[in-house]
């Protein structure tokens, strides 16, 4: 439920309730907090997530803890006597620790905080008084840096903020309050979490908050700033005013007497003493007697040790309490506080042991001095002295009047450790190895005789099978194949009906991810046996090449289908270039080109790929020429489809065997754009048999004689050779089956000077060819793989062919970490029959995909079993027990691992385990079931993740688990990303009527904000992130950027120039080379940027900043800060996809965080498309269709 509508609507209704309760005193706090809660804070912590902060939302970010949140903390431990109304029994070493355990227990997860006091944030009642500055102190002894500001405009926290960017303010909201000063600090740090939000900050809630094995689960707070009219935000000010008073009173109620001489210097502890005792100006003998035994008992805490402090609870009047409580010790806390705050003295009290000294001076006050023993009384009556007090004035026995109260005697506590020892217990399984043990048996008389001979007699032959679940009754190994056919035919039908189901299920979802991949056939193992075993036949004539008869013929069969294919295409070809030089326009021909492309004649021969795409080539060019107007406008987008045609035709032919002309028009292609530096480099090596005389007259014979622009002379140009005969040529003598157009003068210049780039070619590289680069890395062709692995790929290869090796890769999204592991798999499919390898995925969706991809990839006919097969909690395909690649979750791997009936049969066989996403081992949901499979695998694992937060960490534990499995262990991490990730912003446009009137008519926005990497400096940072990754034309714009402000860099930087950097380059760039650039760039940044300028608002980081900033974002900064409402963002949402389709960056993956908005998101985007085709359907708007936004 939102309650956004319900704050606009209630607006009056509240003001209403406000002014009909704040005359009323009792319950005017609690109603505004209620009020509050209902009007803004109930929304926020209905939209707070549950995470754990540091691994799933800070990292290593800074965050800040408040620090009255965390002595409240301390405070209200419901096991703690501290600081509590009516209660003095405290102790003050146990707040100590429980403060200690919480800032451990932080650090201990690597997380990265500081702890601030603000002044305004006191909501300490006056028994805590004491506490707090107690505990204050004892902060500062944690190794935790504690800072102090007024409040949150404070200059000095403006500016903290500013340099340390804490990301959160981790404290407490109050809860739901109990009693008055519940209510009154409930209500006050709600609205100081409303000033956090209105900050620009979030709040991580410390009620509540769980520190679970690594992780700190807590609710984040996202901020969402109220919106209450002025009125409104009154009235919670007036009640924010008087819960202030209502402390203050409290505080000044108790503070130190008139009397209290704070000018002293104290510098040892008997000092401190006797100023406290001076400072509380006590009269009556009451209090004389009670400011007496309180001075013995802080002497006396110097001799005793923790244990010796526990004492059991004391039992005392209620009057003598209530004066104790009311007017002894809030004097008492009044003058200590302010004492600690002038020394740096340790003050330890222990409130227990002061009660246990009053109650023995009321029931036997004579014997106090005797129980103290002669040094602590001599120490107290010396401070007695000195504070200008008589010991005439101490009589115990004026306390003897409240000596009325009856209670139970309390056995005194025994502190000495008592020895532990075992039940007796015997079993001729375990007396054997453990009859060394020393340990000792308790005396416990019982007759085990007889259970002895009960179980001997009636359970010792009968075996323990653990053959069920855990957790229900179901069998773990079900006595029938699971795909055993039923003998009824309607439950036959009904069977094979599934069966057809999900095989069609996994067969599709195939074909959509692999497309047309042609499987890899594994034959069974055991079928070569008998060949192999056969005896060889005798070679009479070793040295002598043996060519039989079938091999001739199978040579001879093989070339003549070659030649049969390779007429067929030229006769094809010629067909197509004849119906395609029929239609009308350029645009028609590369519509029926991209039809040509996908055919099969065209994917069977090689150098008809590369004729097709230089015949692509052409088109683009003619258009290109016969539709230039002499205008300013970019050519880039035709240059960068010329580009990628070029580099799509030297990657299928790189040395133009195929196809030799293909070099030379691509060079002059590269010539006429303005890349003549790489012209020389087109051709990697000339084909044997070929002549520079050949190739050179079959490129002249290619070329127009000039440019005419009538369409009858266009189609002349391109007139298909007449046929002269069916025989093919050689690849030396191919020539093209059409005249590509002229593009260089007889001198060999370029022909049409507006095809010239502006700028240098490395310089539009880095602006715009950084998505099309090669992304190789030290790439080298294997054999054991289809495609061209890189340098971290062929590493893990070898791992895997290593026996009894585990290994860890840690690569990023989209590098290449699933195909390793369809390797491991076709490995262990092509050395037996019965091995296993198990896949195990996170979700349900993953195991799906993964099937589907093992469906499409491998073939394999098993006589007794399948290849694949599928085992979750919701469904099986095929048995599990008989395949050799099964794909579960790891729950049910867990299972199968631990289950004893798999162990002898099941468990031998498995070759490998592949966990893909392992870090999911940390999270709280499921992470158990990863770690047992850990422990308990047999065989080596192939751990696969992108995410993990330390991998060094991680990786140290793991090779530790494997090593001790008998496993060595091999780590490989790459950091490189194969596609990078674009930021942008989406700026809400000003000038849209809010209704959306379809595709047709539709105008972009440009609300989308491109975030340059570098500009996320000014977040403070004090160094780059290792991951924070520049793509190429990102590179650029941070030189240009650098050298705009190299006066005050004070440093040449024109080395890095990207036609300085790059001019031993003799062919395009790849993503090495940017990497290599990045790295160069990032040197300048650290080294003049951000060292000790980070605060300067005049240095040059600052400008460098500002120059890759979005102007908009910079025009809109504070607008940023503000969240929209839910009906802004809804309402605005289809001019963002409407941006994204206009920008050709659909389909489009929307998602949030929670499941239901996700659901209104979809269905108000459905909602508004389907209004608008209705309105074009009534002639209102341009004709739409709700499928041509496609949304995914």
């Amino acid at each position: 439920m939102e309650l956004d509508s319900e704050n606009d609507l209630g607006q009056i209704g509240i003001i209403s309730k406000l002014s009909k309760w704040t005359s009323s005193p009792n319950n005017r706090l609690y109603r505004a907090c209620q009020q509050l809660d209902d009007a803004w804070y109930a929304d926020v912590v209905r939209k707070g997530r549950w995470m754990d902060i540091v691994s799933d939302y800070a990292g290593q970010e800074p965050f800040v803890v408040d620090g009255e949140s965390l002595i409240c903390r301390v405070l209200d431990d419901p096991l703690l006597a501290l600081g509590k109304e009516e209660d003095p029994a405290f102790q003050l070493p146990h707040a100590c620790h429980l403060l200690e355990s919480f800032i451990s227990n932080l650090k201990s997860r690597r997380a990265v905080f500081d702890i601030v006091f603000w002044e305004d944030n006191v909501y300490s009642i006056a028994s805590r008084i004491l506490a707090r500055e107690i505990l204050i102190k004892h902060v500062k002894t944690t190794g935790v840096r504690a800072l102090f500001f007024r409040d949150l405009s404070d200059p000095a926290w403006l500016e903290y903020r500013s340099v340390q960017r804490p990301m959160f303010v981790m404290m407490s909201d109050g809860g739901s309050a109990n009693n008055n000063f519940g209510v009154t600090s409930s209500f006050l740090r709600r609205l100081w979490i409303q000033q956090i939000h209105a900050g620009y900050m979030s709040v991580a809630l410390m009620n509540g908050l769980e520190f679970r094995d690594f992780a700190i689960m807590t609710f984040i707070l996202e901020r969402q700033a109220p919106r209450f009219d002025s009125e409104v935000a009154g009235i919670f000010a007036l009640n924010a005013n008087f819960a202030r008073q209502r402390l203050s009173h409290k505080s000044a109620a108790i503070a130190p007497p008139t009397s209290y001489d704070s000018s002293n210097l104290i510098t040892d502890r008997p000092s401190f003493f006797v100023q406290m005792i001076r400072s509380t100006a006590f009269t009556d003998s009451v209090h004389l007697q009670l400011l007496y035994l309180f001075s013995a008992h802080l002497f006396l805490l110097d001799f005793l040790s923790i244990h010796e402090r526990a004492q059991p609870p004391v039992i005392i009047r209620p009057d003598l309490i209530s004066v104790i409580s009311c007017s002894f010790l809030p004097i008492v806390y009044a003058v200590l506080r302010h004492l600690v705050q002038k020394t740096d003295l340790d003050v330890d009290i222990d409130g227990r042991l002061f009660l246990f000294l009053v109650q023995q001076a009321v029931e036997h006050p004579g014997t106090v001095s005797q129980m103290l023993g002669e040094e602590i009384r001599s120490a107290t009556e010396t401070a007695w002295s000195s504070a200008g007090f008589s010991l005439s004035q101490v009589n115990l026995h004026a306390l003897e009047t409240y000596n009325h109260v009856v209670h139970p005697p309390v056995p005194a506590l025994d502190l000495t450790a008592q020895p532990r020892s075992l039940l007796p217990f015997s079993n001729p399984i375990f007396d054997e190895p453990m009859k060394d043990s020393n340990f000792l048996i308790s005396n416990v008389e019982a007759d085990t005789s007889k259970m002895v001979e009960s179980m001997d007699t009636n359970t010792h032959d009968i075996p323990f099978e653990d053959s069920r679940h855990w957790h229900s009754t179901r069998l773990l190994v079900k006595k029938y194949p699971i795909d055993k056919r039923p003998t009824d035919p309607r439950a036959f039908k009904r069977w094979q009906r599934r069966q057809d189901v999900s095989v069609r299920n996994i067969r599709n979802l195939a074909e959509n991810l692999t497309g047309g991949l042609k499987p890899i056939v594994i034959p069974i193992v055991g079928s070569g046996v008998h060949a192999s075993s056969a005896k060889p036949a005798t070679n009479h004539h070793a040295n002598r090449t043996v060519v039989k008869k079938v091999d001739v013929l199978r040579a001879a069969a093989s070339k003549a289908r070659q030649d049969d294919v390779e007429v067929k295409g030229v006769r094809w070809w010629k067909d197509e270039l004849k119906s395609m030089s029929a239609m009308g326009t350029w645009k028609d021909r590369r519509a029926h080109l991209i039809s040509i492309k996908k055919s099969p004649t065209v994917a069977a021969l090689t150098w008809l790929q590369v004729e097709v795409r230089l015949y692509e080539l052409h088109v683009v060019l003619r258009e290109w020429i016969d539709s230039y107007v002499a205008t300013s406008c970019s050519h880039d987008e035709i240059t960068v489809e010329i580009m990628r045609l070029v580099m799509d035709i030297r990657s299928i032919n790189p040395t133009f065997l195929a196809h030799p002309c293909a070099g030379h028009i691509l060079n002059d292609v590269l010539v006429s754009l303005g890349f003549d530096i790489y012209s020389q480099s087109i051709v990697l090596s000339p084909p044997d048999g070929a002549s520079e005389t050949s190739v050179t007259s079959t490129n002249a014979s290619s070329k127009d004689t000039k440019k005419d622009s009538k369409k009858s002379k266009k189609s002349s140009n391109e007139k298909v050779k007449p046929k002269q005969s069916e025989k093919t040529d050689s690849p030396a003598q191919r020539e093209l089956k059409f005249r590509f157009v002229q593009l260089l003068d007889p001198q060999g210049r370029p022909r049409y000077q507006f095809m010239l780039i502006h700028e240098h070619p490395v310089e539009w590289q880095l602006r715009l060819w950084g998505p099309y680069m090669d992304r190789s890395m030290d790439s080298k062709s294997d054999k054991r793989v289809a495609f061209v692995p890189d340098a971290w790929q062929r590493k893990a290869l070898d791992a895997i062919d290593r026996p009894r090796e585990s290994m860890l890769v840690v690569a990023p999204t989209s590098a290449g970490k699933t195909f390793i592991s369809f390797y491991a798999m076709e490995k262990v499919l092509r050395e037996s029959d019965n091995g296993i390898i198990i896949y195990i995925a996170p979700t349900k969706a993953l195991v799906m995909q993964i099937a589907a991809e093992i469906y499409a990839r491998f073939v394999k006919t098993l006589k007794d079993g399948t290849l694949w097969a599928i085992h979750t909690r919701d469904y099986r395909i095929n048995d599990p027990a008989k395949c050799q690649i099964l794909v579960t979750v790891p729950e049910i791997l867990a299972t199968l691992l631990l289950s004893p009936a798999h162990a002898r049969t099941w468990t031998p066989r498995l070759k490998r385990i592949i966990l893909d996403e392992i870090h999911t081992i940390g999270q709280q949901e499921g992470g158990r079931a990863w770690e047992q499979i850990l422990l308990l695998a047999p065989c080596p694992i192939i751990g696969l993740s992108a995410t993990i937060g330390s991998p060094d960490k991680f990786n140290k534990w793991l090779e530790n688990v494997q090593h001790s499995h008998g496993c060595t262990h091999t780590f490989i991490q790459h950091n490189h990303r194969y596609s990078h990730l674009r930021k942008f912003l989406y700026l809400f446009p000003e000038n849209l009527n809010g209704t959306f009137e379809g595709l047709q008519s539709y105008k972009p926005t440009n609300g989308l904000a491109f975030i340059h990497p570098m500009s996320l400096l000014s977040t403070g940072a004090s160094k780059i992130p290792s991951d924070l990754a520049l793509e190429a034309r990102d590179t650029l714009t941070l030189y240009n950027a650098l050298a705009g402000s190299v006066r005050q860099l004070e440093k040449n930087i024109s080395s890095l120039s990207p036609a300085n950097f790059f001019s031993d380059k003799k062919w395009f760039l790849a993503q090495r080379d940017i990497i290599s650039y990045e790295n160069s760039l990032k040197v300048v940044v650290v080294d003049k940027l951000l060292a000790n300028q980070l605060n300067d608002l005049e240095s040059p980081l600052h400008g460098l900043v500002d120059t890759l900033t979005d102007s908009r974002i910079v025009s809109q900064k504070d607008a940023l800060n503000r969240f929209p409402t839910r009906e802004q963002f809804l309402d605005n949402l289809i001019f963002l996809v409407s941006d994204l389709h206009a920008s050709n960056n659909l389909p489009a993956i929307l998602f949030t965080f929670d499941r239901s908005y996700c659901e209104i998101i979809g269905h108000t985007i459905l909602s508004q498309l389907e209004e608008a085709e209705e309105q074009a359907k009534l002639g209102t708007s341009s004709n739409l269709s709700a499928s041509q936004l496609q949304l995914q």
